[in-house]
């Protein structure tokens, strides 16, 4: 006499564990590749190798207006540091302090008062970080180059000039010292702060040697971080003792503007193995107690002739249902609820037929051998045995 199956309910209850498996594990995909994907964008720049050091003079004897004449000399005798490729100083590096706006206008017109991203910087500061000039020139050493010069990058150009040459084009800056400066180069669109947001169009302006500013030397080399460091220091103590010198790395702060992408990415993951562990343990608790209920009959399809393959194909075709079902239910599910995490994609969105395939694959995969093993069980009953049993 065989035993009843597993009752209809718990077979349910799996379902959804699936179906919920499911959800978890396509929005962890979209997640984790949403991540990959923003990180390994193209920034604009070369990010690596570069120490970026922030000297503060506030505590020795250099005047405000002659700060940058100091800060220049630190550049120029750093280049002949062996193993450094090059210097520059900005008053803002990429994903550390924010650029500073000003309001502007473009042939006299205010453009609804908009303000654009603006910052000065030395010759070099383009070569430095890998930013492609793509139009004009750069600028000249600092004291040779005109303060009515300006550099914009290619967003500007899109965003405001369309369709016109750029060089030669006159901007009105809301800055005191220059409120009218001519565009002498183009450049080409780099990350500054957000991995997320669109680049913002950007101004850059000559830095002047008798302008009191905030100002980031940004060095790179390919010497050990901790040797360049004190390269710097032993040239700070030299040319302005008694300032102090912070340093970071701008692959330090790439790290922080990625971090809760991260974290997020990383939750996800947890959260989708976690349930799909639970599937796995509920698919395998049910087929177990089929193949305990159902020992009899196993043992009589062995005994009249069944290969022990049939009774196999028997218990995965049982657990191929409950798959199936708990997938076509999640994959609702996950296409439903994926406004919810659209917000949270970077490259990818919530149809994204490559995840939908990794996380049908990965939840086949795990419940499927968490319902072989029992499969298996069932396989193996001995007929004889079997049949005694009440």
């Amino acid at each position: 006499r065989s035993g009843s199956p597993c009752p209809p309910s718990a077979q349910m209850l799996v379902a959804f564990q699936v179906a919920l498996a499911f959800v978890l594990i396509l929005g962890g995909s979209l997640l984790v590749r949403s991540f990959i994907s923003m990180t390994s964008q193209d920034l604009g720049f070369d990010r690596r190798s570069i120490v970026v050091a922030v000297p503060d003079f506030s505590r020795n004897s250099v005047a405000r207006s002659a700060r940058v004449t100091v800060a220049a000399r630190v550049r120029d005798r750093l280049r002949a540091v062996p193993g450094v490729q090059d210097t520059s100083i900005a008053e803002s590096t990429p994903f550390g302090f924010g650029a500073g706006r000003v309001p502007f206008s473009l042939d006299g017109d205010p453009l609804g008062g908009e303000r654009i991203e603006m910052n000065r910087i030395s010759d070099g500061h383009f070569k430095t970080l890998g930013i492609a000039v793509k139009a004009g020139r750069d600028f000249d050493a600092i004291g040779r180059e005109s303060r009515q010069s300006a550099i914009v990058n290619e967003a500007f150009v899109t965003r405001y000039l369309a369709g016109q040459p750029p060089i030669g084009r006159a901007l009105r800056l809301s800055m005191r010292d220059r409120k009218q400066v001519e565009i002498v180069g183009v450049v080409a669109n780099s990350r500054h702060t957000s991995l997320r947001e669109p680049v913002a169009p950007v101004v850059f302006i000559p830095l002047l040697p008798d302008e009191p500013t905030w100002m980031e030397i940004n060095i790179r080399s390919q010497l050990p971080e901790r040797q360049v460091q004190a390269a710097v220091l032993d040239t700070m103590r030299e040319l302005a003792p008694g300032a102090s010198v912070e340093f970071r790395s701008i692959e330090t702060g790439f790290r922080y503007a990625a971090a809760r992408d991260r974290v997020i990415a990383w939750l996800a993951g947890g959260f989708a193995a976690l349930a799909l562990l639970l599937s796995a343990i509920g698919l395998y608790g049910v087929m177990s107690y089929q193949v305990i209920r159902r020992r009899q009959e196993f043992g009589v399809r062995v005994a009249i002739g069944a290969a022990p393959g049939t009774v196999t194909a028997l218990i995965l075709r049982q657990a191929g249902w409950i798959i199936g079902i708990g997938v076509v239910v999640g994959l609702a599910g996950a296409l439903a609820s994926g406004r919810l995490i659209a917000a949270l994609l970077y490259g990818v969105t919530p149809p994204d037929p490559a995840s939908i395939a990794i996380a049908t694959a990965f939840l086949a995969a795990v419940t499927l051998l968490a319902g072989l093993i029992p499969a298996r069980r069932a396989s193996r009953v001995d007929p004889m045995v079997a049949l005694r049993e009440e």
